[in-house]
């Protein structure tokens, strides 16, 4: 894939240079002045991790051929007249525009001037400058682009696209037992057992390695009485809730208050 960035300042140097760091064919379509530069100091990309020297080829509108499958736009929004005017002679008939403009009103005109299947949708995350020297300096530790098409399959309803994914891509089912069954761990400790457990919390992990039939039923431990300060003995475990609160009374009497209330249609003053 041949990539054509128009211009070398601090978007498409950077993300431009970054490419050709990683061995893409990448050409920078920028003036003479600016290819004059690159010839004599490379391509210079400062950023927090260092500075690195990358070596690019230039062409300039003049001489440039319609050889390229991806094209970054990174001009200024008041230069995208000119820009058009310098990527056409790049294009072929299957070439894609990848804009890195800000806003969205570029888009419509990348439409009209060079068809809306090839035009692409980009953003870019960066912060960076280009001095006057032609270094290009990253002042962030974390840089992104993101394109994506605008027409074709960009406009089939979700559901088609899904679809298609799913057919393309078959996930396969689990075999897995259910979740609410234990680990291999916790099934050597939870043994099945006749005996009834008390109604302690226990955590079961979603990791399943031993059926739910084989863990032991939980019933609640009856309490038969409770004693109390005075040596008697208050049975409120399995008790309807009138007949435990009488026990818990008689065990604990509460002492009644000496105030007595005001006269019944007595009128403070």
């Amino acid at each position: 894939m041949k990539i054509l960035v128009l211009g070398a300042g601090a978007t498409g140097g950077y993300f431009g240079g970054r490419l050709a760091q990683t061995g893409a064919d990448v050409t920078f379509l920028v003036r003479p002045k600016r290819a004059e530069q690159l010839r004599e100091s490379e391509l210079i990309i400062e950023a927090l991790t260092g500075r690195d020297l990358v070596k690019v080829n230039t062409v300039s509108a003049e001489t440039v051929t319609p050889i390229y499958d991806v094209i970054l736009l990174s001009c200024k929004a008041y230069d995208l007249d000119s820009a058009i005017d310098a990527i056409a002679g790049a294009m072929h008939q299957r070439t894609c525009v990848v804009p890195l403009l800000n806003g969205v009103s570029h888009l419509a005109v990348l439409d009209d001037a060079l068809g809306a299947p090839r035009v692409m949708g980009g953003s870019c995350q960066i912060v960076a400058t280009l001095t006057p020297e032609g270094v290009i300096k990253s002042m962030a530790a974390t840089q992104a682009i993101l394109w994506e098409p605008r027409h074709g399959n960009a406009h089939q309803p979700h559901a088609t696209r899904t679809a298609a994914v799913r057919k393309a891509h078959p996930t396969p089912r689990s075999s897995s037992p259910p979740r609410c069954c234990a680990t291999s761990k916790q099934a050597t400790r939870l043994k099945p057992t006749t005996s009834s457990v008390t109604c302690s919390p226990r955590r079961v992990s979603t990791a399943s390695t031993m059926p739910c039939s084989a863990l032991p039923t939980r019933t609640c431990k009856p309490i038969s009485s409770v004693a109390s300060r005075d040596g008697r003995r208050v049975r409120r475990a399995h008790q309807p809730h009138a007949t435990r609160t009488t026990a818990v009374r008689e065990a604990h009497p509460t002492p009644r208050s000496s105030s007595t209330s005001p006269a019944s249609g007595s009128i403070n003053p």
